[in-house]
Protein backbone atom coordinates (compact mmCIF):
# COMPACT_ATOMS: atom_id res chain seq x y z
CA UNK A 1 0.00 0.00 0.00
CA UNK A 2 1.71 3.44 -0.43
CA UNK A 3 2.30 5.22 1.89
CA UNK A 4 0.73 8.27 3.57
CA UNK A 5 2.10 11.33 4.35
CA UNK A 6 0.57 12.90 8.05
CA UNK A 7 0.80 16.30 8.83
CA UNK A 8 1.54 17.13 12.35
CA UNK A 9 -1.29 19.51 12.29
CA UNK A 10 -3.50 17.20 12.13
CA UNK A 11 -1.68 15.07 14.13
CA UNK A 12 -2.09 18.16 16.84
CA UNK A 13 -5.53 18.09 16.33
CA UNK A 14 -6.53 14.72 16.71
CA UNK A 15 -5.42 13.58 19.89
CA UNK A 16 -3.96 16.31 21.51
CA UNK A 17 -0.61 15.18 21.81
CA UNK A 18 2.91 17.01 20.85
CA UNK A 19 3.63 17.95 17.29
CA UNK A 20 6.36 15.67 15.82
CA UNK A 21 8.56 15.88 12.59
CA UNK A 22 6.26 15.74 9.57
CA UNK A 23 6.05 11.74 9.10
CA UNK A 24 6.04 9.37 6.04
CA UNK A 25 3.95 6.53 7.68
CA UNK A 26 4.08 2.76 6.07
CA UNK A 27 0.54 0.98 6.88
CA UNK A 28 1.95 -1.82 9.07
CA UNK A 29 0.23 -4.85 10.93
CA UNK A 30 -0.71 -4.90 14.52
CA UNK A 31 0.20 -8.68 16.52
CA UNK A 32 -3.19 -9.57 18.06
CA UNK A 33 -4.99 -12.55 19.42
CA UNK A 34 -8.15 -13.92 18.31
CA UNK A 35 -9.90 -14.44 21.15
CA UNK A 36 -13.71 -15.22 19.38
CA UNK A 37 -14.90 -15.56 15.93
CA UNK A 38 -18.16 -16.86 15.01
CA UNK A 39 -20.69 -17.07 12.11
CA UNK A 40 -24.19 -16.00 12.92
CA UNK A 41 -25.12 -17.89 9.61
CA UNK A 42 -28.17 -16.72 7.63
CA UNK A 43 -28.20 -13.64 10.18
CA UNK A 44 -28.34 -10.02 8.57
CA UNK A 45 -26.37 -7.74 11.23
CA UNK A 46 -28.03 -4.27 11.46
CA UNK A 47 -26.49 -3.01 14.93
CA UNK A 48 -23.31 -3.51 16.73
CA UNK A 49 -22.11 -2.58 19.88
CA UNK A 50 -20.25 -3.74 23.16
CA UNK A 51 -19.01 -2.96 26.42
CA UNK A 52 -16.68 -0.76 28.13
CA UNK A 53 -13.92 -3.64 27.88
CA UNK A 54 -15.24 -5.61 24.54
CA UNK A 55 -16.33 -8.40 27.10
CA UNK A 56 -19.83 -8.32 26.19
CA UNK A 57 -21.17 -7.71 22.86
CA UNK A 58 -25.03 -6.97 21.48
CA UNK A 59 -25.80 -7.73 18.35
CA UNK A 60 -28.66 -6.49 16.36
CA UNK A 61 -30.59 -8.61 13.94
CA UNK A 62 -32.74 -6.77 10.54
CA UNK A 63 -35.25 -9.24 12.00
CA UNK A 64 -35.92 -7.82 15.07
CA UNK A 65 -34.04 -10.57 17.16
CA UNK A 66 -30.91 -9.67 19.43
CA UNK A 67 -27.95 -11.46 20.41
CA UNK A 68 -26.18 -11.28 23.70
CA UNK A 69 -22.30 -12.49 23.84
CA UNK A 70 -20.83 -12.82 27.35
CA UNK A 71 -16.88 -13.80 26.40
CA UNK A 72 -16.83 -13.89 30.52
CA UNK A 73 -19.29 -16.96 30.62
CA UNK A 74 -18.44 -19.78 28.66
CA UNK A 75 -21.40 -21.84 30.06
CA UNK A 76 -23.62 -20.01 28.39
CA UNK A 77 -21.93 -16.99 26.17
CA UNK A 78 -24.73 -16.49 23.52
CA UNK A 79 -28.32 -15.72 24.45
CA UNK A 80 -30.94 -14.56 21.51
CA UNK A 81 -33.72 -12.34 23.16
CA UNK A 82 -36.98 -12.55 21.16
CA UNK A 83 -40.24 -11.03 21.58
CA UNK A 84 -39.07 -7.53 20.95
CA UNK A 85 -41.71 -5.54 18.74
CA UNK A 86 -39.67 -4.88 16.37
CA UNK A 87 -39.34 -5.35 12.53
CA UNK A 88 -35.65 -4.31 12.48
CA UNK A 89 -33.45 -3.46 15.13
CA UNK A 90 -31.40 -0.17 13.95
CA UNK A 91 -29.31 0.84 17.04
CA UNK A 92 -27.54 -1.14 20.20
CA UNK A 93 -25.68 0.79 22.90
CA UNK A 94 -24.25 -0.03 26.23
CA UNK A 95 -23.83 2.88 29.04
CA UNK A 96 -20.45 3.72 29.68
CA UNK A 97 -20.72 1.22 33.61
CA UNK A 98 -22.01 -1.63 30.78
CA UNK A 99 -24.92 -1.72 33.52
CA UNK A 100 -27.67 -0.97 30.81
CA UNK A 101 -28.57 -1.65 27.26
CA UNK A 102 -30.83 -0.14 25.20
CA UNK A 103 -32.18 -0.94 21.40
CA UNK A 104 -34.04 1.07 19.04
CA UNK A 105 -35.74 0.28 16.04
CA UNK A 106 -39.03 1.29 13.89
CA UNK A 107 -40.96 2.77 17.27
CA UNK A 108 -39.96 1.46 19.66
CA UNK A 109 -36.94 1.82 22.10
CA UNK A 110 -36.13 -0.68 24.81
CA UNK A 111 -33.85 -0.26 28.08
CA UNK A 112 -33.26 -2.62 30.89
CA UNK A 113 -30.44 -3.52 32.93
CA UNK A 114 -27.86 -6.07 31.98
CA UNK A 115 -26.26 -8.52 34.01
CA UNK A 116 -23.72 -11.31 31.41
CA UNK A 117 -26.51 -12.45 29.36
CA UNK A 118 -29.32 -11.67 30.74
CA UNK A 119 -31.25 -8.57 29.92
CA UNK A 120 -34.84 -7.14 31.02
CA UNK A 121 -36.14 -4.52 28.45
CA UNK A 122 -38.37 -1.85 29.49
CA UNK A 123 -40.59 -0.03 26.96
CA UNK A 124 -39.19 3.45 27.07
CA UNK A 125 -40.43 4.95 24.19
CA UNK A 126 -43.29 4.04 21.85
CA UNK A 127 -44.81 5.91 18.84
CA UNK A 128 -44.23 6.57 14.97
CA UNK A 129 -40.15 6.84 15.34
CA UNK A 130 -37.46 5.77 13.35
CA UNK A 131 -34.65 4.98 15.79
CA UNK A 132 -31.49 5.13 13.97
CA UNK A 133 -28.81 6.05 16.64
CA UNK A 134 -28.33 5.92 20.34
CA UNK A 135 -25.24 7.46 22.65
CA UNK A 136 -25.39 7.11 25.91
CA UNK A 137 -23.90 9.99 28.18
CA UNK A 138 -22.97 9.25 31.36
CA UNK A 139 -24.84 5.96 32.32
CA UNK A 140 -28.49 6.56 32.00
CA UNK A 141 -28.76 9.49 29.98
CA UNK A 142 -28.98 8.47 25.86
CA UNK A 143 -29.04 10.89 22.71
CA UNK A 144 -30.92 9.15 20.28
CA UNK A 145 -31.50 9.99 16.54
CA UNK A 146 -35.15 9.97 15.21
CA UNK A 147 -34.71 9.56 11.64
CA UNK A 148 -38.83 9.94 11.25
CA UNK A 149 -38.39 13.78 12.26
CA UNK A 150 -34.98 13.94 11.72
CA UNK A 151 -34.27 15.44 15.07
CA UNK A 152 -32.29 14.53 18.39
CA UNK A 153 -33.78 13.48 21.30
CA UNK A 154 -32.48 12.68 24.82
CA UNK A 155 -33.52 10.10 27.48
CA UNK A 156 -32.91 9.66 31.13
CA UNK A 157 -33.32 6.16 31.85
CA UNK A 158 -33.78 6.53 35.81
CA UNK A 159 -36.89 8.86 35.25
CA UNK A 160 -40.25 8.37 33.20
CA UNK A 161 -39.18 8.94 29.53
CA UNK A 162 -39.06 12.23 28.81
CA UNK A 163 -38.02 13.44 25.45
CA UNK A 164 -36.03 16.71 24.76
CA UNK A 165 -35.84 18.00 21.40
CA UNK A 166 -32.22 19.64 21.13
CA UNK A 167 -31.93 19.94 16.98
CA UNK A 168 -33.56 19.32 13.96
CA UNK A 169 -32.91 18.19 10.42
CA UNK A 170 -30.27 15.99 12.09
CA UNK A 171 -28.37 13.03 10.13
CA UNK A 172 -25.87 11.80 12.32
CA UNK A 173 -24.43 12.05 15.87
CA UNK A 174 -21.09 11.03 17.50
CA UNK A 175 -19.90 11.22 21.16
CA UNK A 176 -16.49 11.74 22.53
CA UNK A 177 -14.65 8.89 24.60
CA UNK A 178 -15.64 10.09 27.91
CA UNK A 179 -19.29 10.68 26.76
CA UNK A 180 -19.36 14.10 28.09
CA UNK A 181 -19.89 15.68 24.47
CA UNK A 182 -22.28 15.02 21.61
CA UNK A 183 -21.54 15.86 17.98
CA UNK A 184 -24.99 16.60 15.89
CA UNK A 185 -24.40 16.54 12.43
CA UNK A 186 -27.71 19.26 11.04
CA UNK A 187 -27.40 19.92 7.13
CA UNK A 188 -24.37 22.43 6.23
CA UNK A 189 -23.49 22.41 10.66
CA UNK A 190 -21.96 20.70 12.94
CA UNK A 191 -23.61 21.30 16.50
CA UNK A 192 -21.27 20.25 19.88
CA UNK A 193 -23.01 19.70 22.90
CA UNK A 194 -22.33 19.35 26.75
CA UNK A 195 -24.00 16.45 27.48
CA UNK A 196 -24.69 16.31 31.09
CA UNK A 197 -25.81 19.71 30.80
CA UNK A 198 -28.13 20.03 27.61
CA UNK A 199 -25.36 23.07 26.56
CA UNK A 200 -24.09 23.93 23.50
CA UNK A 201 -20.44 23.98 23.20
CA UNK A 202 -19.89 25.43 19.58
CA UNK A 203 -22.10 25.62 16.15
CA UNK A 204 -20.09 25.58 13.46
CA UNK A 205 -21.20 26.06 9.49
CA UNK A 206 -18.88 24.08 7.27
CA UNK A 207 -18.94 22.78 3.38
CA UNK A 208 -19.79 18.94 4.42
CA UNK A 209 -19.62 16.33 1.66
CA UNK A 210 -23.56 14.90 1.24
CA UNK A 211 -21.96 11.24 1.59
CA UNK A 212 -20.99 11.32 5.12
CA UNK A 213 -21.32 7.85 6.83
CA UNK A 214 -19.91 8.33 10.41
CA UNK A 215 -18.33 11.12 13.01
CA UNK A 216 -16.61 10.53 16.00
CA UNK A 217 -14.65 13.08 18.76
CA UNK A 218 -11.29 12.04 19.52
CA UNK A 219 -9.00 12.58 22.49
CA UNK A 220 -9.93 16.14 24.02
CA UNK A 221 -9.37 18.75 21.66
CA UNK A 222 -12.38 20.28 19.61
CA UNK A 223 -11.94 17.91 16.57
CA UNK A 224 -14.25 15.40 14.88
CA UNK A 225 -13.06 12.82 12.06
CA UNK A 226 -15.54 12.28 9.83
CA UNK A 227 -15.73 9.35 7.35
CA UNK A 228 -17.68 9.36 4.04
CA UNK A 229 -19.00 6.64 1.48
CA UNK A 230 -16.32 7.59 -1.02
CA UNK A 231 -13.73 6.39 1.70
CA UNK A 232 -12.34 9.50 3.04
CA UNK A 233 -11.69 10.96 6.12
CA UNK A 234 -11.80 14.13 6.76
CA UNK A 235 -10.84 16.39 10.14
CA UNK A 236 -12.92 18.76 11.05
CA UNK A 237 -12.25 21.97 13.77
CA UNK A 238 -15.63 22.26 15.45
CA UNK A 239 -14.22 25.91 16.59
CA UNK A 240 -14.38 27.78 13.13
CA UNK A 241 -15.75 24.71 11.11
CA UNK A 242 -12.39 23.98 9.09
CA UNK A 243 -11.62 20.45 7.52
CA UNK A 244 -8.27 20.60 8.45
CA UNK A 245 -7.17 17.74 7.03
CA UNK A 246 -8.16 15.21 4.33
CA UNK A 247 -6.92 11.70 4.03
CA UNK A 248 -8.21 10.13 0.78
CA UNK A 249 -9.50 6.72 0.49
CA UNK A 250 -8.67 5.77 3.97
CA UNK A 251 -11.20 2.68 3.14
CA UNK A 252 -11.28 1.64 -0.66
CA UNK A 253 -15.75 1.32 -1.14
CA UNK A 254 -16.12 4.06 1.81
CA UNK A 255 -15.99 4.24 5.57
CA UNK A 256 -18.72 2.76 7.73
CA UNK A 257 -17.67 2.95 10.78
CA UNK A 258 -15.77 5.27 13.60
CA UNK A 259 -14.28 4.91 17.07
CA UNK A 260 -12.65 6.59 19.33
CA UNK A 261 -10.54 4.86 22.35
CA UNK A 262 -8.12 6.40 24.76
CA UNK A 263 -4.95 5.26 22.06
CA UNK A 264 -6.19 5.95 18.50
CA UNK A 265 -9.01 6.46 16.17
CA UNK A 266 -10.19 3.13 14.79
CA UNK A 267 -12.31 3.00 11.52
CA UNK A 268 -13.35 -0.14 9.70
CA UNK A 269 -15.02 -0.07 5.80
CA UNK A 270 -16.13 -1.58 2.79
CA UNK A 271 -12.36 -3.29 2.52
CA UNK A 272 -13.16 -5.39 4.97
CA UNK A 273 -10.38 -3.94 6.85
CA UNK A 274 -10.07 -2.18 10.66
CA UNK A 275 -7.49 0.69 10.93
CA UNK A 276 -5.77 2.51 13.81
CA UNK A 277 -5.41 6.26 13.37
CA UNK A 278 -2.36 7.29 15.90
CA UNK A 279 0.79 9.58 16.09
CA UNK A 280 3.43 6.69 17.01
CA UNK A 281 5.99 8.19 15.38
CA UNK A 282 8.42 4.69 14.70
CA UNK A 283 5.47 2.52 13.79
CA UNK A 284 3.55 5.11 11.80
CA UNK A 285 -0.28 5.53 10.88
CA UNK A 286 -2.54 3.58 10.17
CA UNK A 287 -2.18 0.64 11.14
CA UNK A 288 -4.23 -2.73 10.17
CA UNK A 289 -5.26 -4.47 13.50
CA UNK A 290 -8.04 -6.63 11.31
CA UNK A 291 -8.41 -7.41 8.05
CA UNK A 292 -12.42 -9.61 6.73
CA UNK A 293 -13.42 -11.17 3.89
CA UNK A 294 -16.39 -9.22 4.00
CA UNK A 295 -17.29 -5.00 4.79
CA UNK A 296 -17.28 -4.36 8.22
CA UNK A 297 -20.49 -2.99 9.26
CA UNK A 298 -20.07 -2.53 13.33
CA UNK A 299 -17.42 -1.55 15.07
CA UNK A 300 -16.33 -2.01 19.04
CA UNK A 301 -13.35 -0.94 20.62
CA UNK A 302 -12.84 -1.44 24.22
CA UNK A 303 -12.02 1.95 26.23
CA UNK A 304 -8.45 1.67 26.48
CA UNK A 305 -8.09 -0.17 22.71
CA UNK A 306 -7.15 -2.36 24.37
CA UNK A 307 -9.48 -5.17 22.56
CA UNK A 308 -11.50 -4.28 19.47
CA UNK A 309 -14.89 -6.91 18.11
CA UNK A 310 -16.35 -5.73 14.67
CA UNK A 311 -19.01 -7.50 12.81
CA UNK A 312 -18.85 -8.81 8.62
CA UNK A 313 -21.51 -8.20 6.44
CA UNK A 314 -21.42 -12.06 5.80
CA UNK A 315 -22.95 -12.72 9.69
CA UNK A 316 -18.78 -12.73 11.09
CA UNK A 317 -18.46 -11.65 14.43
CA UNK A 318 -14.83 -11.48 16.46
CA UNK A 319 -12.63 -10.20 18.93
CA UNK A 320 -9.56 -9.59 19.21
CA UNK A 321 -6.94 -8.39 21.54
CA UNK A 322 -4.27 -5.78 20.25
CA UNK A 323 -0.59 -5.86 21.45
CA UNK A 324 0.36 -3.84 24.92
CA UNK A 325 0.27 -0.41 23.54
CA UNK A 326 0.73 1.90 26.84
CA UNK A 327 3.38 4.03 24.71
CA UNK A 328 0.58 4.96 22.52
CA UNK A 329 -1.75 6.74 24.75
CA UNK A 330 -2.23 10.50 23.84
CA UNK A 331 -0.08 12.79 25.68
CA UNK A 332 -0.94 16.22 26.62
CA UNK A 333 -0.26 19.28 24.64
CA UNK A 334 2.20 21.74 25.60
CA UNK A 335 1.00 22.86 29.52
CA UNK A 336 -0.37 19.76 30.52
CA UNK A 337 -4.07 21.47 29.33
CA UNK A 338 -6.70 19.77 27.00
CA UNK A 339 -7.51 21.99 24.19
CA UNK A 340 -10.65 24.22 25.07
CA UNK A 341 -12.16 26.50 23.51
CA UNK A 342 -11.97 30.37 24.19
CA UNK A 343 -13.79 30.94 27.62
CA UNK A 344 -13.22 26.80 28.24
CA UNK A 345 -16.29 25.16 28.45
Amino acid sequence: MPSILVRPLFLLLLLGTLPAPCLRAQEGNEPVTMLYRNHLSGYQISAFAVNSDATILAIGGSDGTLEILNLTNPEKPQERVNGLRLASINTVEFSIQAERLVVGGKGEVYGGVINTTTWQPEHMITGDRQITAAHDIGGVLFYMLDASTRQVISLDMTQRPHVDYVAGSASLLGHSIDRRKVAVVDQAQVLLLDAARMRMLSKVGTVLPPTITAIALPGKAYTAMIGTSDGDLLILDLLDGRVVDTIAQAHKGGISVIEAAENGVYTGGADGIVRRWTSYEEHGVPTVVARHIAPIVGLGVAYDGSRIAYAGADGTVAVVELAPTGDLLPMPPPGGTPMMPPGGE
